[in-house]
């Protein structure tokens, strides 16, 4: 079972609260979401957009992502530019993308639904097949992976020994992506709400 799975997560998340986004990436997914970065400023792109992501994954050479789906055999097309890429460090702000906050939006959903505390660039994986009819979607799809397929995997992956740091104890839910977050976060709000109320009449 990976390191943080939901069983060790505080009891507020358990409840289905979604919390600070990129609190729960690993070192692996943050890494490349800057390589995303990187490669649309060498495309000379204005904003991150799906296929930038997925050139993320595809640079992040020792990820999960590459181990699971091979995905520098899959796009060795891709993998050639990005060898000859030229890297630059210009410090400029890009934007995501609608497509590319709906992936990473799936991405968090995808590892919830796995029970998953650590968002792995696996999920991320997920969270593009999740997306649909983005570029980066309809290229892993005409390489031949499902969503099926691919979460398939990563649940068989999933007992595989993994180093994750312990989770975060002490954090507040910023803004659930889902309906049923949404409703949990309220009704653990309105539980804390009720309880002070009797604990007060209580001690009166």
């Amino acid at each position: 079972m990976r390191s943080g799975s939901r069983s060790e997560w505080p009891a507020r998340l358990r409840k289905g609260a979604v919390w600070s986004m990129f609190e729960r990436y690993s070192t692996p997914s943050r890494r490349t979401v800057f390589y995303a970065r990187a490669v649309a400023l060498n495309d000379g792109a204005a904003e991150i957009d799906s296929m930038h992501l997925l050139c993320g994954l595809i640079v992040e050479k020792s990820s999960r992502a590459n181990a699971l789906f091979k995905l520098k055999e899959r796009f060795p097309e891709e993998s050639a530019r990005i060898r000859r890429m030229k890297w630059t460090h210009e410090k400029k702000d890009l934007r995501l993308t609608l497509d590319s906050k709906r992936v990473l939006a799936f991405t968090a959903e995808e590892a919830n639904r796995m029970d998953d505390y650590w968002i792995d660039t696996d999920h991320l994986v997920l969270g593009i097949l999740r997306k649909g009819k983005c570029t980066a979607a309809v290229r892993l799809e005409a390489s031949g992976l499902t969503i099926e397929q691919a979460r398939a995997q990563v649940s068989c992956s999933a007992e595989e020994p993994h180093e994750y740091p312990a989770p975060t104890k002490w954090w507040w839910p910023s803004r659930p992506t889902t309906i049923g977050g949404q409703i949990a976060a309220a009704t653990y709000v309105l539980l804390i709400v009720v309880l002070l109320k009797l604990i007060t009449e209580a001690s009166c």
